[in-house]
C-alpha cells in the first residue's frame, strides 16, 4: 500500500503541471494581438542619415515612411545633429564626450 501513494502524488502534480502550461499558452494565444501591438508601439526604429545627404531629401523621406502602413504617420520625427548635441548635453552635462569625437552624432529620423 505504501508503494501506491507516491504514484497518486506524481499523477496530481504532473496533472497540475499540464493544466498550467495549458492555461499559460491558452492565455498567450488569446491576447497576443494585443502584447504584439503593445509591443510595436514601444519599439523606436532610429534611422541615420549619411553626413553627405541634402537637406531636399530629408522631407522626401520622411513623407515615404509616413506613407508605409507600419508607421504611424504621427510618430515620424527628424533629429538634426545640433538637437541630439543639446539633448545629450542636457542629460550629461557636459559636451566632453563630443569635442574628443565630433562625428559621434549624425541627422536621424525616428519612428
Amino acid at each position: 500500500m505504501a508503494r501506491n501513494k507516491p504514484t497518486y502524488l506524481y499523477a496530481i502534480i504532473s496533472v497540475a503541471l499540464v493544466l498550467f502550461i495549458v492555461g499559460f499558452f491558452a492565455l498567450t494565444a488569446l491576447h497576443g494581438r494585443k502584447l504584439v501591438s503593445l509591443f510595436k508601439e514601444k519599439v523606436d526604429i532610429w534611422l541615420e542619415l549619411k553626413p553627405g545627404t541634402p537637406e531636399e531629401e530629408v522631407p522626401r523621406i520622411i513623407a515615404g515612411l509616413r506613407e508605409k502602413s507600419f508607421v504611424k504617420p504621427e510618430t515620424v520625427t527628424f533629429i538634426t545633429r545640433e538637437q541630439a548635441a543639446a539633448a545629450m548635453k542636457e542629460d550629461l552635462g557636459d559636451n566632453s564626450l563630443l569635442e574628443d569625437n565630433p562625428d559621434l552624432l549624425r541627422d536621424v529620423i525616428r519612428f
